[in-house]
């Protein structure tokens, strides 16, 4: 079962034709589990104050760590 939730807010920065644009997103992460277990607030919100959670796949290269 795959679960997905966005989470605290991140700085990002973004750089278009030399001018640098600042502000904040939600976090986002995804986490698969097996045999439909099905995960609640209280599990996903400890996991995201620990820095458990990983960025999406395709934030790659645009996410900055952690």
């Amino acid at each position: 079962m795959l679960h997905a939730a966005t989470g605290f807010p991140r700085l990002i920065e973004v750089t278009i034709d030399g001018v640098a644009y600042r502000g904040f997103v939600s976090s986002d992460s995804e986490v698969v589990t097996e045999d439909f277990e099905r995960l609640d607030d209280d599990w996903v919100g400890t996991q995201a104050r620990e820095s458990k959670l990983k960025p999406m796949p395709w934030l790659g290269d645009i996410a900055p760590p952690g």
